[in-house]
């Protein structure tokens, strides 16, 4: 009886890339031609889509059927409609329209082989508008982001009391800050971004129903207020754009900002090995990679260091991106 080859290495991984390749570039090619917004328009043909973008009639054709699959694209009555996702985050008008912020990252992509090749590339970091841009897919989506951040809180036992304050350094949409006091009476929170991110947390501050309790102010880790005061100090994707002098100027003043026995929530992309199976890393790193020149990465042992260094205490690791220590 014949013995059994030896099982061959498995091919998987090229299949995915090949397939979610596809994906991309038929997603990136609808964006570049702005076809969502063009249908939203009333452009509700093959044909009134091929003159709006100034395509071919056989490339049209081949892009609304591969977004027709993607359901990105309807067919009702012979028209062509946006599906709920292109509708709700991918046209110009819509509530979370992220356009530009994905635009942006899939074209920086296009440059990784140079940045590879020459450490001293660099492509022109993401302006506040597109920051903005990635922060208004938030206002769709809240709800379900809204109950996974506040289940993730009550895991790590982070609590805010009543009349209790909160600081989100970077606050993006500020779905976090505003999650934390949200069922808190009379808590408050203090959301530091830039002024066109601002534009969008306090778009989602009303949606949910705490705008009357959040104080918003325009500017960098500079604006930390220096008096003891903040029951929780978040600071969510701030440290990789910070090099260690700063880093260090930061934790310190976020542990001034707290009462005694505050809290600080820190979450960041790490420097990992190459850990297998561990995409929450990578992705993130070769993204800020090409979006963000200076990019500070560190491994969870320097992070640790650095938050006991600025005096924090019971430094907990929940996970390698995510720490939090008390004052």
């Amino acid at each position: 009886m014949p013995h059994d080859a030896e099982a061959p290495a498995p091919f998987d991984l090229i299949e995915q890339v090949d397939v979610e390749g596809l994906r991309v570039v038929t997603v990136r090619a609808a964006l570049e031609l702005d076809v969502f917004t063009h249908i939203a328009a009333g452009r509700d043909t093959v044909e009134s889509l091929r003159v709006a973008c100034h395509s071919g009639e056989r490339g049209m054709r081949r892009l609304v059927a591969a977004l027709r699959s993607l359901e990105l694209i309807e067919s009702r009555d012979g028209r062509l409609v946006n599906g709920p996702t292109a509708d709700a985050y991918l046209r110009a008008g819509a509530d979370g329209d992220v356009r530009a912020n994905y635009l942006a990252w899939l074209r920086n992509r296009d440059h990784l082989v140079e940045a590879i090749l020459d450490d001293d590339f660099r492509l022109e970091a993401h302006d506040p508008a597109t920051w903005a841009s990635y922060a208004r897919g938030d206002l769709v989506r809240w709800p379900s982001k809204s109950a996974a951040i506040a289940a993730t809180l009550a895991e790590r036992g982070v609590t805010v009391r009543a009349g209790g304050r909160v600081l989100d350094v970077g606050c993006g949409s500020g779905v976090i800050g505003f999650t934390a006091i949200r069922d808190v009476p009379t808590s408050r929170v203090v959301s530091i971004d830039t002024s066109p991110v601002l534009d969008v947390a306090r778009e989602l501050a009303a949606r949910m129903g705490v705008a009357e309790r959040v104080d918003f102010v325009s500017g960098g880790v500079e604006s930390i207020p220096p008096q003891s005061e903040f029951d929780l100090v978040l600071l969510v994707h701030v440290a990789q754009y910070l090099h260690d002098e700063a880093l260090e100027l930061v934790l310190r003043r976020a542990r001034g900002a707290l009462r005694p026995d505050g809290r600080l929530m820190l979450v960041t992309i790490i420097d990992d090995p190459g850990t297998p199976g561990f995409s929450p890393n990578w992705t993130s790193a070769i993204e800020m990679f090409l979006a963000a020149p200076g990019i500070s990465l560190r491994t969870p042992d320097e992070l640790m260091r650095s938050i006991e260094g600025a005096g924090f205490g019971r430094v907990e690791r929940h996970q390698p991106w995510a720490m939090s220590a008390f004052r």
